[in-house]
């Protein structure tokens, strides 16, 4: 049961500011940093659950940032001080225990023991049992739009406690600080907010329940929603009514332009993946054509062959992105891509290695070096120092100097490798 008395459990709340401490994020509009929570609360014993139970207790404004987008947009976020961000995660803590059985088993976003591993092998399941015509349905800035009455409305079906209530909507009407400037917040949650996950989810599992109480399948993570018929015609038709429930219930705002109807191809991109049919009728994930664009326009970026951040630096971010990349895609990868992506990552890093070795006996001596100064590859070695290629050309007929197996005994993570690591560590 959802009360104030809960939320302010000790428990609860030691949890919450671990959380918040452990998250660590820039500091908000009071300038205390995450490391000094627990000292605030030790100087300021009893005051935050005081305030909480008085009914006096205000978020402080948020600050507002903002983060490039894919389509050259800009995502803005919100920067909470790190006493309301501990308040935030005590309410999504119960919140999030209270809600949990009432969600649908086709929401998958910000749940415990399910992600988008969990909704794509759904989809694929769908897939196989010939749902193939898909909708794909996009919300128009959903975050920015969210109605807060009619938030505050779904939560008091389940939420009784009025102090409880209060307490929710002071921190939805936030006012929001952006160049100097405070303004009160008429719509939508705050991005950056560990409550916000938890309240977009009720506020969908309404939306979730449409589709269930007609049977139809269905497969949604935070904002992203994926309605898979049998066919064109029915999926048309549901498309109609789901908008029609969508605007005029939950009052938000469709994309008509990226929501469409289309039968399940590489094509067809949902959470970062595509869809195909084998040979034999299955149908498998891939990796979406715009997810691979966006690692080699990463790659290229990061790879640049002056290497401003210093070798050792780079080598540790690209390492980290790249375990990343491979434990989200895990096995959509197939092994042809995972291996020309490899040889085109190799390529740039060859090249910051012939480019920080300035003159071409440098470049002699420590590729010589790493083979142990063996006879046989001195020929080589020299071939490639002295060349008057260009670094592309010499990265290109250099792989037979700077082997793979050296790359990688620099500490240079491939694909493949990690591909091999994931999939014998867990089972997909």
């Amino acid at each position: 049961m959802v009360t104030l008395e809960a939320i302010l459990g000790y428990g609860n709340l030691k949890e919450a500011a671990l959380a918040v401490r452990r998250n660590k994020g820039a500091a908000g509009v009071d300038g205390i940093k995450t490391k000094e929570l627990v000292k605030w609360f030790y100087d300021h014993p009893y005051k935050l659950t005081e305030s909480i139970k008085s009914g006096t207790y205000k978020p402080q404004p948020i600050k507002r940032v903002y983060i490039p987008k894919p389509n050259g947009e800009k995502r803005p976020l919100g920067i909470s001080t790190v006493v309301d961000r501990t308040v935030q995660a005590a309410v999504a803590n119960v919140l999030r225990d209270e809600y949990e059985s009432q969600f649908s088993d086709g929401s998958h976003g910000f749940r415990p023991q399910r992600g988008c591993r969990t909704a794509i092998n759904q989809a694929l399941k769908y897939a196989n049992e010939g749902y193939i015509y898909a909708i794909d349905l996009d919300l128009r800035k959903f975050f920015d739009t969210v109605n807060h009455s009619k938030m505050l409305q779904v939560l008091y079906k389940t939420i009784k406690d009025p102090r409880v209530m209060r307490l929710i909507s002071r921190m939805l009407r936030v006012k929001i600080m952006e160049d100097g400037k405070c303004t009160k917040s008429q719509i939508g949650l705050p991005q950056g907010s560990a409550l916000s996950p938890v309240l977009a989810n009720i506020l969908l599992n309404e939306l979730d329940q449409e589709p269930d109480r007609r049977g139809l399948h269905f497969i949604r993570y935070a904002d992203d929603l994926l309605i898979l018929c049998k066919s064109q015609r029915a999926a048309e038709r549901v498309l109609i009514s789901i908008s029609r429930f969508i605007e005029g219930k939950l009052f938000l705002q469709i994309n008509k332009e990226k929501t469409h109807v289309s039968r399940l191809s590489p094509k067809v991109k949902f959470l970062g993946f595509g869809f195909y049919q084998n040979r034999n009728g299955t149908w498998t994930a891939i990796v979406h054509a715009k997810s691979r664009a966006k690692l080699r326009d990463k790659m290229r970026e990061l790879l640049d062959r002056r290497c401003p951040r210093g070798i050792e630096a780079t080598k540790e971010l690209f390492n980290s992105i790249l375990r990343g990349w491979v434990n989200y895609y895990g096995s959509a990868i197939s092994k042809s891509y995972g291996a020309s992506e490899d040889g085109r990552i190799r390529r740039r890093i060859r090249q910051i290695y012939l480019k920080q070795w300035k003159r071409n006996w440098t470049r002699f001596v420590k590729l010589w070096g790493m083979h142990d100064n063996k006879p046989e590859m001195e020929y080589r070695c020299a071939e490639i120092a002295f060349s008057h290629e260009t670094y592309r050309a010499r990265a290109k007929t250099s792989n037979h100097v700077l082997t793979n197996n050296i790359l990688y005994k620099e500490g240079r993570q491939t694909i493949a490798a990690l591909k091999e690591y994931t999939e014998s560590a867990v089972l997909i």
